[in-house]
């Protein structure tokens, strides 16, 4: 008969690890470096595509009225989910579980933030491969779960 004092509970740790992609060779790089440099068994990536609806508008600087409903162009999210779906692929052969997500919004950075809080990972992946930069996300206060700051880790 075994006692649960003998058991030994074994826990195992989800790493979930942010990193945003674009249709930039540096991207799947980046993917590749973590793969060599910091990959671990139970990690989880997530992949996130920022969807930039009024990047055609900006390029005519023509203004957009805040709360403004822009329509978002096919091409644009066709292209996020292919390379989102470059992305898993490259992870998949890697033996790494992965998820993707598609955010919209006209600034990449405030999509960005609203991804790490959302998602709630424990590490933000950011730069190709030659400059690539690791941030552990760390709740700033235990009682609010969405202010997050990053640290470098080094």
């Amino acid at each position: 008969m075994v006692h649960n004092s003998e058991v030994e509970q074994v826990t195992v740790t989800t790493r979930r690890i942010i990193v945003p992609v674009n249709d930039r060779q540096e991207c799947l790089d980046m993917i590749n470096w973590y793969n060599d440099n910091m990959k671990r068994e139970h990690d989880l990536l997530l992949f996130v595509y920022v969807v930039n609806p009024t990047q055609k508008l900006s390029a005519l600087h023509l203004p957009v009225l805040i709360g403004t409903m822009i329509r978002i162009p096919k091409t644009h999210v066709v292209a996020g989910k292919a390379v989102c779906r470059d992305a898993m692929q490259l992870a998949a052969k890697h033996n790494v579980k992965a998820h993707s997500y598609l955010y919209v919004d006209t600034k990449p950075q405030a999509a960005l933030t609203r991804a790490v809080n959302e998602l709630e990972g424990d590490i933000f992946l950011l730069g190709p491969q030659r400059f690539s930069s690791v941030y552990r996300i760390t709740p700033v206060n235990q009682t609010t779960k969405t202010s997050r700051q990053t640290t470098v880790l080094q």
